[in-house]
């Protein structure tokens, strides 16, 4: 019943590659990854049905935990593939409607995941500019004070534009700006997207 309209509006990443890495020194974003990403979202929900013509909205956080591997395609091209699961849920605010009196329904995202493919340009050996294309998995749960509680699964599709630093070869951080849209779900007699 969620629709993440914008998520990710900024996110911070630290990826932590292996101690042992056997790769060359200028071979910066290559290899496995693992990371924290702290995220500050601004999710929406538009909706349908009986509820036509409302929305909801919250600003939130999220943590998630990140893992991946670089290729490297050439001098300066690479592709990571990766996972991610939010470490936490998000909220998409609350919407008042009158039907035997007041009422209101609010919805959360939970269980998210993600698996994403992220081409990138080194600029420079520090720096790497890429593109993410991702799709995306999660849980919306809703409470509505008339009807109670329940969940739906939805997925959905993101792309967003990022850059990273190498600290050294063993430290990488990050900032991404990513807009994620799941698809529209139906309970009882609204939907939501």
């Amino acid at each position: 019943m969620s629709h993440n309209k914008t998520a990710a509006l900024i996110a911070l990443s630290l990826g932590i590659l292996p101690v042992a890495s056997t790769q060359a020194a200028d071979a910066n974003f290559t290899g496995p990854t693992v990371g924290l990403r702290l995220s500050a979202v601004d999710n929406e929900v538009d909706y349908q049905g009986f509820l036509a013509g409302r929305s909801s909205s919250d600003n939130d956080t999220a943590f998630d935990l990140t893992a991946g591997y670089g290729f490297n395609l050439g001098k300066d091209w690479v592709l990571n593939v990766g996972a991610s699961y939010t470490l936490n849920d998000t909220d998409f605010g609350t919407v008042n409607y009158v039907d035997s009196g007041n009422q209101t329904l609010t919805a959360k995202l939970k269980n998210h995941w993600s698996l994403s493919i992220e081409p990138g340009y080194r600029f420079t050996p520090q720096w790497l500019g890429f593109v993410s294309l991702s799709y995306h998995n999660a849980e919306g749960e809703y409470r509505d004070s008339q009807l109670g509680t329940g969940n739906v699964d939805t997925n959905g599709f993101g792309y967003g534009l990022g850059l990273s630093y190498a600290y050294n070869r063993n430290i990488e951080v990050g900032v991404e700006l990513k807009k994620i849209d799941f698809s529209r779900e139906t309970v009882n007699l609204s939907s939501g997207e």
